[in-house]
């Protein structure tokens, strides 16, 4: 299950991603984007998920949607949010992925709420 959660005066959208790392979910979060006018700021919180039956597969299939809205979201700032190995290495992989890809913007990776907040202002 995927949850969106909105900090008004940061313009920060947030997405809590709880139980088993879907990508059909992950996807149709995407495609809820205003295509003229995606989030620049965005966390995919995956610190309550688990990404056990995740793929590289899967990784790429997401990555496809998300370049759909890559030219609008140039300067856009992308946290993804990880407490456990295997979701930080997914997030990981899906960083290279996008640079390797030419998708703009910058990412973080990290296991730190405080360190997203801090970047994204």
């Amino acid at each position: 299950m995927i949850t969106e959660k909105f900090i008004q005066g940061k313009n920060i959208t947030i997405y809590i991603v709880e139980g088993p790392l879907l990508v059909h979910e992950l996807i149709e979060s995407v495609h809820k984007w205003d295509v003229e006018n995606p989030p620049l700021k965005v966390i995919w919180d995956l610190r309550l998920s688990d990404a056990t039956l995740f793929s590289m597969h899967f990784l790429k299939r997401i990555n496809a949607e998300v370049k759909k809205y890559a030219q609008n979201r140039l300067g856009g700032k992308i946290v993804l949010l990880a407490s456990r190995d295997i979701e930080y290495q997914i997030a990981e992989m899906y960083e290279l992925l996008s640079s390797a890809k030419g998708i703009p913007g910058e990412y973080l990776v990290t296991v730190s709420e405080e360190e997203a907040m801090r970047w994204l202002n």
